[in-house]
């Protein structure tokens, strides 16, 4: 009887060992790399991306408002002289490998760079893009990384201007070098008028978006009307952007005192070293940027004459998902007696799950990151449960430090006083994140506390609100600023 019994658990014991061993996948890899690419052994993640429709651009990355598959492996130490062999896919992004089935678009990027928040930064790679038919068969391939990811690399000109500042308030917090970076656009007339003093704008553009951009396109230019609307101006165009996501130019415990670097360092560094009138100094932002600019105006109101915010990200936190205050709130479940933002459920436990599959400082992860406190283990407290869905009461009232709605309630008549006519909020009602309804919030706070704000809401614009009215209207402003 006791052989029995012995046997029997053997069996169960290794029917629960066999059921925790990975199983291969259909898709093996064998991944080389080009010898030019790195010179020593490589640690980070493989990313294998997968797209429907085989025209698509994969290299950009996976997109919560289409999803598509995509896979994550992590390594340490690989010497890329030899091939590696990939045969698990243990995390994945909409659908399991096995569950694959008919024709995609699949393209790998190899991510070992620290130091910036993309995968597309510098010191990255990426195979070609490549067609593979998934037909319940196993299917070996090879796959070789030869490319260099197309990070952003500032040309310089006459009128556009790199600027890498090292602060020493951020250097001494991270204890290595950092910088805040910008681009800074000058009029054809600062090289004519050369005793003439120019207003400043400082820009702040949205989420992922680079200051080299600035220099290689005109899009940033034509969105912002630098030097295109109204007087001439010095425009400087700041990176908001670091290893930990969108730092927002705000002081916070996880990174560290950018507010403070930019306002009594980056400044004076830049007005000591272009013609810039004194107190003549303007915020503009798009987004994630946006907020930056309404956060530097309310918490610094003398320094800067207004802010102007296109489509910011949730300035007050009963929109940011769901009222995070509200008792068992849930970022994955719309209250329809409450007020929420974001999209919908679906389509914010879905963004959620796809940033921590792709394992990066994503949008949720860059929140947090700026607005909670740090942990013992040295990392941001999470606001919500990932698989849950649960928001957690303790790290939704570390948050109200960074909620700009309570920040004006908390002393309004100090904020009427010097935030008057400074504040300038543009959204759509149809904004593609849902970030109308924070602004709905913010404004009914400021209505009944008599305090002016120019809040105007668009129709049909989504979440790109600059149009050719609107540049006229801020830059007609400004320049009445004399």
């Amino acid at each position: 009887m006791r052989k029995i019994f012995t046997l029997v658990i053997f069996i169960v014991l290794l029917i629960s060992i066999s059921c925790n061993i990975q199983k291969k996948s259909p898709l093996q890899i064998e991944v080389s790399v080009a010898d030019s690419l790195y010179s020593k052994p490589i640690s980070g993640k493989i990313l294998v991306l997968f797209h429907k429709d085989t025209n698509a651009q994969l290299i950009w990355g996976p997109n919560p408002f289409n999803p598509q598959p995509f896979y994550r492996i992590d390594f340490k130490n690989w010497d890329t002289k030899e091939p590696l062999t990939i045969d698990k896919f243990n995390n994945w992004w909409t659908n399991p490998i096995d569950s694959l089935n008919g024709i995609y678009a699949m393209q790998l990027v190899v991510d070992c760079d620290n130091t910036e928040r993309d995968y597309l930064a510098e010191g990255n790679s990426y195979s070609k893009k490549q067609t593979i038919k998934f037909n319940n068969e196993n299917i070996n391939i090879a796959v070789k990384v030869e490319k260099e990811t197309p990070f952003w690399e500032f040309e310089e000109s006459q009128f556009i201007k790199e600027e890498l500042f090292q602060s020493n308030s951020l250097t001494s917090f991270w204890k290595s070098p950092m910088y805040i970076k910008a681009g800074v656009v000058l009029p054809e007339s600062y090289f004519i008028e050369t005793e003439k003093e120019f207003s400043v704008v400082y820009v702040f553009p949205g989420f992922a978006s680079h200051h080299a951009t600035v220099s290689v396109h005109k899009g940033q230019i034509n969105r912002y009307g630098m030097n295109t609307v109204g007087d001439d101006k010095i425009f400087v165009f700041c990176n908001g952007e670091f290893h930990q996501g969108y730092h927002h130019f705000a002081d916070s415990e996880n990174n560290g005192p950018w507010g403070q670097a930019f306002t009594e360092e980056f400044i004076q560094y830049i007005e000591s070293k272009y013609r810039i009138k004194k107190n003549k100094r303007f915020l503009i932002g798009q987004s994630s940027g946006a907020w930056t600019s309404i956060w530097l105006q309310v918490n610094y109101p003398e320094l800067f004459e207004s802010a102007f915010a296109g489509a910011p990200d949730p300035i007050d936190f009963r929109a940011m998902g769901n009222n995070i205050y509200r008792k068992n709130a849930n970022f994955y479940i719309s209250n329809k007696t409450d007020s929420t933002s974001l999209k919908n459920s679906e389509f914010n436990k879905q963004w959620a799950l796809m940033e921590e599959t792709i394992n990066e400082y994503n949008q949720f992860k860059t929140w947090e990151s700026t607005y909670s406190q740090k942990n013992k283990k040295g990392n941001h407290f999470q606001l919500f449960d990932r698989e849950t869905g649960e928001i957690y009461p303790e790290i939704a009232e570390q948050w109200k430090k960074y909620d700009i709605s309570l920040i004006i309630q908390s002393d309004p008549d100090y904020y009427r006083e010097k935030l008057k006519g400074k504040i300038h909020i543009f959204v759509s009602n149809d904004d593609d994140y849902g970030l109308d309804e924070s602004i709905r919030l913010y404004k009914d706070i400021v209505d009944s506390l008599n305090f002016k704000s120019d809040i105007q809401f668009l129709n049909g614009l989504g979440h790109n609100v600059w149009t050719d009215d609107l540049r006229k209207h801020i830059h007609e402003i400004i320049d009445n600023k004399k």
